[in-house]
């Protein structure tokens, strides 16, 4: 077992002795001086849209994106509250008590509806 140790670290001494290419590399010759042009983007054509069109549909569809996660986040938050606040009431202890369907659909559509609103002010 000590032989093939030996020879595994006499090996990876013989076979790692070789410099890096970091060692070996030679500066890039600076011929002539760097010079920074100015640049401008053209003026789209006539029939394409420009870049402020493009950035305000992208706009719409983030805000369109944040409104309807805004409002799935708030119906979940709104059916979370309508089931405490209704094991808050129930005083006896007795078990897991849920809202109605109707005050489901209450307080599911208004964390909704203010869910979208947050989402599309962001």
């Amino acid at each position: 077992m000590r032989v093939y140790t030996c020879w595994m670290i006499g090996g990876l001494l013989i076979g790692g002795a070789a410099p890096a290419n970091s060692q070996d590399s030679t500066p890039l010759p600076a011929t002539r001086p760097l010079r920074f042009q100015s640049w401008t983007p053209l003026a789209p054509p006539a029939g394409l849209p420009g870049p402020s069109t493009v950035q305000t549909v992208a706009l719409e569809r983030q805000r369109a994106r944040n409104a309807l996660i805004g409002g799935a986040i708030g119906a979940v938050a709104g059916l979370a509250a309508c089931t405490v606040i209704s094991n808050l009431v129930n005083d006896d202890g007795t078990g897991f008590s849920t809202c109605t369907r109707n005050g489901y659909l209450l307080f599911g559509g208004v964390g909704f509806a203010l869910g979208v609103v947050v989402g599309f002010s962001v």
